[in-house]
Order: structure tokens, then C-alpha cells, then sequence
């Protein structure tokens, strides 16, 4: 997790940025580090294991991993089976 020293940081750098190509590659490189974070949870989760999420109401969802894919994670709840991508999903 950043710090408030880190975030005054990254503030500091993103009213340097001068032009639309300097924004379009903080935007590219935010994207690579989402995807790989998403990679790296995916991997640490195994079919058959008890898993959950935080839904955009922000009740969390525990329940059952079923199928792996690269984009989205199948969860089964009490409430039907749920696509969730990785980065979301932690172990329960």
C-alpha cells in the first residue's frame, strides 16, 4: 500500500506531465500492473478452494472456486456462481 509520502510523490509527478502521450503512458503502464497483479492471484488459487469478494455494494461473497480462465475467475455461492477477475478474490 502507498504511503501519503509515496501519493504526494506520484502527485508531484503527474503535474509534470506535459503533453497527452506522457498520460498515455502512466495510463499504459498502470494497466500492465493491474494485469500482472490479476496474473499472480490467479495463480495462487486452486479449483476446489474456498474464496471470496467484495461486491461493488461492498458485501462480501465467500464462496467456492470452479473454473479458472485468464480473464475471470468462476465462484460458486448460495447465490449461483459469480465471474470475478482474480485480482479481486482472496482466500477465505
Amino acid at each position: 500500500m502507498l504511503s501519503k509520502s509515496d501519493l504526494k510523490k506520484l502527485d508531484t509527478l503527474l503535474g509534470k506531465m506535459e503533453n497527452q502521450q506522457d498520460y498515455s503512458n502512466v495510463v499504459t503502464a498502470v494497466k500492465s500492473a493491474y494485469n500482472w497483479m490479476g496474473a499472480k492471484s490467479k495463480a495462487s488459487f486452486r479449483i476446489g478452494q474456498t474464496v471470496s469478494f467484495t461486491r461493488k455494494n461492498g458485501y462480501v461473497k465467500t464462496g467456492t472456486l470452479v473454473k479458472k480462465n485468464p480473464k475471470y475467475q468462476h465462484v460458486k455461492t448460495d447465490e449461483g456462481t459469480w465471474k470475478v477477475p482474480a485480482s479481486m478474490l482472496t482466500a477465505a
